[in-house]
């Protein structure tokens, strides 16, 4: 890892923001940028941008397992469902 640039919930990635990320991170010695897959719909690149780009965009999918406390934690989820349900 090079560098790491962080978003705020719900902020957009503009094309000219990350072209200048990539230009950057591969003078530092990036080869490649890395996204969560939650966020890659956040980064807006039409064609011509994504030719721009001095390093391959990737995406990384993330699951989460619970390992304990399973049960309480889908009573926890229902119970949120009826709340919005409700309403």
């Amino acid at each position: 890892v090079v560098e790491a640039l962080y978003l705020q919930d719900h902020e957009p990635m503009d094309a000219k923001r990350l072209i200048e990320f990539s230009q950057r991170t591969k003078y530092s010695g990036a080869e490649a940028l890395l996204c969560t897959e939650k966020d890659i719909v956040k980064v807006s690149l039409q064609d011509q941008d994504i030719e721009k780009l001095s390093l391959p965009l990737y995406f990384v999918g993330v699951q989460v397992k619970i390992v304990e406390g399973e049960e309480f934690f889908e009573k926890f989820i229902l119970s949120l469902n009826k709340g919005f349900l409700r309403k």
